[in-house]
């Protein structure tokens, strides 16, 4: 047999009602019924007394709201044709509006009251419920909880007498027939007046019936489809926990899980009954089990909880150590407050001992503990009280937790891979439960970065695109196409969540289409002053696995870079001109990188695609030591010149170059030598050698006349006529067998880039297409150079080195 229980929303109306009807339709398993109140009714009621106590209504209104409250339980009678059965409706609203105005009367509330208003909520449910499943055809009978439950008159919350309670359940339903319908939540006293167990108290009021008729199974039936690995208002990918034990469900409800009231678990546990939780409105979930054991391995986790209006208390001083009996004055003093405190830390040095309250009770604990501790304070043996307020006390709860290594360790990692600082640590000796505090305001943040580490079979990244252009674009098609394979092969999902250009931001948590994301920058993005703006509008995303990839050419960068490194958001960067700053913000970028162990790539800005910095880096990190560098550092200068050297009229091939997209919109930037320079600087100063860019000798191939012109159209009008210089060095090496080549070169002291002629013997004379080139001579390489080469040029070849860049930095930060 089973004891049934539904909550307020349930009952909310008539069109909820027929759910419940539905529910209980056709079952002959069921023993007994626990109604709440109508939804809403109760905190209504409240409310009423709230606003009569403190004199905001007067008489005329207070009659006004009762007879809307009648009316919404006539209106349901009449709905389900039991009205001519309802002669209990008038004298409990009756009542209610009598025990109100006596309150408008006394300007002062007394739990007594109180609690004999809002027991009505219950008592007119359960009644119109015991006829409304009469009238469909199940045979029921109303009983009366106050005269089975005994509690003592702690009015609000009280205390169930439990022997005396199940010796009248089951005198009173043991042997009746039909289903036993009872109004949750209330109680009598010894002297015949009505408590109510607190609020939630209808499923303590089922779990107590279960109790003591030892039924099979307690149904919680709610608005909600289980017990959930998080709260869904919180965690978006929170989703329902099948089976759980008793002692994670009490751990759960204990630190904020509000699915089930707390004391609910105590008379079912004592009796191993389990508790199946409910969706009244989508009965064919599975909901939740809570049993007495599992045999089969689960989840090492099985939820994350957490409390606001929480308190952090810190005692500390010179006089806490080795003095026995701190602590135990300490709680003494709390508990004679009646203050329940929700979590303990102390350190070994037994220099501080902290603790967790509810924040409405921070006045009387600060009294209390002052007060125990005055003389130490008042000699400064120990420091005044310290109180934290605005913030969180977060649980992980599992069972599996158990010897089980390395749990805190993740749960910590995750936090710290997010950004979030943990105020303080409490962890049992049970180990099926690790708390800790944080601040309010990274409350969501936490419980996400939890829940992905423990919960997600896949992982996710969060990508916030600067700079939607050519290459940018191409690479969010690459990422787009390879979607559906890192999903499935690496358990990997990347998500676009926000992208910005020099104009406009957009930001989507929940993901934004790769394929629209350029178009929906430029018809949804809004307007940004500057990157301090985008920065902070990425970090109140609280999304950890975030990653910032930089496909820009913009030289104001910098400050951001540091920012976002200080915030532990990984960067990935095409752009050289933040790396080509001055060599001091160079060096603050790789200093803040380490410092926070968080990851600045920018192999795309020197090579392309090639792995010319992760191969220095690889070299340095062995012993070696780079003496010498030459490359061909522009895949548009080597396309130029390879077409070029085959005899083609040069202001032809920029023009073709351009519509290839191998140039920048300006094609001077690439003429210029000011991009191979900027990329031989970045070489040079990550092979451990410190060089502004303007140390660099740039010599430049086109006249400055041209190069000078006031547009790009009058600089293509004035190419044909200036080239005629590198148009005969061109035939003077062609007719020598050399080939042209525009040279970045540095020997230890001296840059140099410049257009040099490359003899046969040189590795640069095979260079093809958009080759780069980069060789290195050090001391392990020092006469046969350690040679790199590839396509250098075009977007796409870009794009794929970011796509590379972002996978190494997943890779590296354990994502998957």
């Amino acid at each position: 047999m089973k004891v049934l229980k539904f909550g307020g929303s349930s009952v909310a109306n008539s069109s909820s009602i027929n759910k419940v009807i539905s529910v209980l339709s056709g079952r002959t398993d069921v023993r007994a019924v626990i109604f709440s109140a109508f939804g809403g009714v109760t905190d209504s009621l409240l409310g009423l007394i709230r606003d009569t106590c403190s004199g905001q209504i007067d008489r005329a209104t207070i009659a006004d709201a009762v007879e809307s409250l009648k009316q919404r339980h006539s209106q349901v009678a009449t709905d389900f044709q039991i009205s001519k059965d309802c002669d209990f409706i008038d004298p409990l609203f009756s009542d209610i509006e009598d025990q109100l105005a006596a309150l408008l009367v006394l300007k002062e509330e007394t739990g007594k009251t109180t609690d004999r208003i809002i027991s009505c909520g219950e008592l007119l449910s359960a009644q119109l419920m015991t006829l409304i499943l009469k009238e469909s055809g199940i045979e029921t009978h109303f009983v009366d909880s106050r005269e089975l439950i005994s509690t003592d008159n702690k009015f609000g919350n009280a205390s169930v007498d439990s022997a005396r309670t199940y010796e009248q359940i089951s005198k009173s339903l043991a042997s009746t027939s039909g289903v036993a319908i009872l109004p949750g939540f209330i109680g009598t006293t010894a002297g015949g007046e009505t408590t109510t167990l607190g609020r939630g108290g209808s499923d303590y009021t089922a779990a107590l019936v279960a109790a003591a008729l030892s039924t099979d199974l307690l149904e919680i039936w709610t608005d909600v489809p289980g017990m959930l690995t998080a709260d869904p208002a919180k965690v978006q990918d929170a989703f329902v926990i099948e089976e759980m034990l008793f002692e994670e469900a009490m751990e759960l409800c204990h630190f904020g899980a509000k699915v089930l009231y707390p004391p609910t678990l105590s008379p079912v546990r004592e009796k191993n009954i389990p508790i199946h939780i409910k969706d009244t409105f989508r009965s064919e979930m599975l909901g939740t089990k809570i049993l007495p054991e599992i045999s089969h391995k689960r989840r090492t986790i099985t939820g994350i909880t957490s409390l606001q209006n929480t308190a952090l208390v810190t005692l500390q001083g010179s006089g806490l150590v080795g003095v026995t009996g701190s602590a135990r004055r300490l709680f003494a003093a709390l508990s004679a407050e009646e203050i329940n405190v929700i979590l303990i830390s102390q350190a070994s040095s037994e220099h501080s001992i902290c603790f967790a309250i509810d924040e409405v009770q921070i006045d009387r604990a600060k009294r209390a503990v002052e007060s125990e501790f005055q003389l130490e304070i008042e000699t400064g043996r120990i420091d005044p009280l310290i109180i934290d307020c605005d913030i969180a006390t977060l649980s992980v709860v599992g069972q599996e937790m158990r010897h089980s290594p390395g749990v805190a360790s993740a749960v910590f990692q995750s936090l710290a891979s997010s950004r979030i600082n943990v105020i303080a640590i409490a962890q049992g000796s049970s180990e099926r439960n690790i708390s800790f505090v944080v601040p309010l305001q990274d409350e969501k943040a936490a419980l996400n970065a939890i829940h992905r580490k423990f919960f997600m079979d896949l992982r996710r990244v969060h990508l916030f695109l600067l700079g939607p252009g050519q290459v940018g674009k191409a690479l969010l098609t690459q990422l787009a196409e390879q979607y559906e394979l890192l999903r499935e092969n690496h358990r990997l999902e990347i998500r676009l969540i926000g992208l910005a250009n020099s104009r406009n931001l957009y930001l989507s948590p929940e993901g934004i289409d790769m394929g629209q994301a350029p178009f929906i920058l430029e018809q949804n993005g809004s307007s940004y002053s500057s990157p301090d703006v985008l920065l902070e509008t990425l970090l109140e995303t609280h999304l950890s696995h975030t990653v910032v990839v930089d496909c820009t050419a913009s030289d104001e960068l910098s400050e951001l870079y540091k920012k976002l490194l200080k915030n532990r958001i990984p960067i990935i960067t095409s752009n050289k001109k933040v790396q080509t700053a001055s060599q001091k913000t160079f060096q603050e970028l790789l200093k803040i990188s380490r410092e926070n162990e968080v990851p600045i790539r920018f192999e795309t800005s020197v090579g392309a695609a090639l792995p010319v910095i992760s191969t220095l880096r690889e070299i340095l990190v062995t012993g070696d030591r780079v003496r010498k560098i030459e490359a061909t550092l522009s895949g548009t200068l080597s396309y130029l010149f390879n077409a070029f050297m085959e005899g083609k009229d040069f202001s032809t091939l920029v023009r073709e170059a351009q519509d290839l997209g191998y140039t920048e919109p300006d094609p001077r930037e690439d003429l210029s030598g000011l991009d191979v320079a900027r990329k031989l600087l970045i070489l040079i100063r990550s092979s451990g050698f410190p060089m502004e860019l303007q140390d660099i000798q740039l010599s430049p191939m086109l006249p400055d006349s041209c190069m000078e012109a006031g547009s790009i159209e009058e600089f293509y009008a004035l190419l044909p006529s200036s080239t005629d210089e590198i148009t005969g060095l061109r035939d003077e090496a062609a007719l020598a067998g050399n080939r042209l080549h525009y040279i970045a070169a540095y020997d230890g002291e001296n840059a140099t880039v410049s257009l040099k002629t490359i003899e046969s013997d040189s590795p640069f004379h095979g260079l093809r297409g958009t080759d780069n080139m980069i060789a290195f001579y050090t001391d392990r390489y020092p006469e046969h150079p350690l040679v790199i080469r590839g396509a250098g040029a075009g977007p796409e070849v870009t794009a794929s080195g970011v796509f590379s860049d972002l996978i190494r930095v997943v890779q590296r930060r354990g994502i998957y």
